[in-house]
């Protein structure tokens, strides 16, 4: 997700530990990223995806974020402020465009707008400052609902998400669409941050 690595430095780790239901089987697997590269205009993360025994590693490559304007939103009955930035990535042939509402008080995205292949998914924060366990720890966290982006079309989302661990995500679920919904759940399982 954009901006999401913005502070850290090459070398930066996060490895997040999946579990997937469909058709009545469990799939269990790993997703890590790693910020391979930070350039003056740019930052290339490396992601391995290892499910069911199969592994799939790619690069994405984000631009520096541009600001454009600003927008007063209302979460959990507090009014803020944001600044809302916008960031194009590439991965592969395949380029998307995300928005990011960023209030001075909250580390964390209090909204965020993914247009990929002409759909656009929202994800807004419905709740701040919530303790969520992962990895061996307990986070402070955001947390944002709605949806995102996936293979089979535009997925129900709910994502936790704490500014202490590099690419901000300490656990996910989404409901992807079809004639059968698959579930996915996704947990923070380690990270490093590299000085």
């Amino acid at each position: 997700m954009p901006l999401h690595w913005a502070k850290h430095t090459a070398g930066s780790s996060v490895t997040l530990s999946i579990s997937m239901e469909a058709h009545g089987h469990a799939m269990t697997g790993t997703h890590t990223e790693t910020l391979k590269e930070v350039a003056r205009d740019a930052r290339t993360i490396a992601t391995t995806h290892v499910l069911m025994g199969q592994t799939l590693e790619s690069d994405r490559t984000e631009d520096l974020p541009l600001r454009g304007g600003e927008e007063t939103l209302k979460i959990d009955g507090k009014e803020y402020t944001c600044t809302v930035w916008s960031v194009k990535s590439r991965r592969g042939e395949r380029e998307s465009e995300a928005k990011v509402w960023l209030a001075e008080a909250v580390a964390t995205p209090l909204k965020l707008e993914i247009v990929q292949g002409g759909e656009s998914s929202v994800l807004v924060a419905v709740k701040l400052g919530e303790r969520v366990s992962a990895g061996g720890k307990d986070y402070d966290c955001t947390l944002l609902d709605g949806e995102l982006p996936s293979e089979r079309g535009r997925a129900k989302a709910r994502v936790w998400m704490s500014a202490e661990v590099p690419g901000m995500t300490v656990k996910m679920e989404l409901d992807l669409p079809g004639h059968r919904t698959m579930k996915l759940a996704v947990e923070l399982k380690e990270f490093k941050i590299a000085k």
